[in-house]
Order: structure tokens, then C-alpha cells, then sequence
């Protein structure tokens, strides 16, 4: 997913400047944006397990954070991992990696088992 999203990347500067540079109408060398932003909105966002707490930023860079005390439920499934809490939900999707492993180690933190 890395090389897919990060080619998409690079498409879309090289297509930016050789639009750019041959003269093309301003709306035209805008299109590569769009290819940008689906990059921007389908990217998976890294989830973090720290000491006392899951967290992941939001795609607008805001932090969402479950304390494993604060954990309610952990549902794992043909990998995925959905972690409800106090905090909001944290869904570790086919994109990210190794969802047992993930599913495990929250519930070993929390003392909640895995649905």
C-alpha cells in the first residue's frame, strides 16, 4: 500500500510540473491535486500503543486517545481490529499490519477479552 500511495505521489508532481511547464490551463495542472488528495484520504494512519494508552491521529492531525483502563471492547476479524473506548473507536484496518498481533496485545494490556 506504501508503493501504491506513494506512486500516486510522485505521478502527480511529475504530472503538476509537465503540466506547468508546457502551458497547460490552470483548472488542467489542478487535476494532479485530486490524485494528492485521494493519496491524503486513503492513507492509513499509524496507530500508536504506548505504555498507558492507544492513540492515532485523525486526518486532520487531532489525537485520539483510549487508555486501556478505558477500554470496552476488542473485536478482531479477516484482519481487522476495532478497539472501543472512552476515547472514541480505533479501527486497525486490512492496510495496517499483523491485526492478531495488535488484537493481542490490547487485550493482554487491558484485561478485556477479544469478540
Amino acid at each position: 500500500m506504501t508503493g501504491l500511495y506513494g506512486g500516486t505521489v510522485l505521478m502527480a508532481g511529475a504530472l503538476a510540473i509537465g503540466m506547468y511547464s508546457e502551458g497547460d490551463p490552470l483548472w488542467c495542472q489542478a487535476i494532479p491535486l485530486i490524485l494528492l488528495l485521494i493519496a491524503f484520504y486513503g492513507w492509513p494512519r499509524s496507530i500508536h500503543c504506548d505504555e498507558n494508552e492507544i492513540w492515532q491521529r485523525s486526518k486532520l492531525g487531532i489525537k485520539k486517545r483510549i487508555a486501556y483502563n478505558a477500554v470496552i471492547a476488542i473485536a478482531g476479524a479477516e484482519g481487522k481490529a476495532t478497539v472501543t473506548g472512552a476515547g472514541g473507536t480505533i479501527e486497525l484496518t486490512p492496510e495496517h499490519a499483523d491485526a492478531e498481533q495488535f488484537s493481542e496485545l490490547v487485550a493482554k494490556r487491558s484485561g478485556k477479552p477479544i469478540y
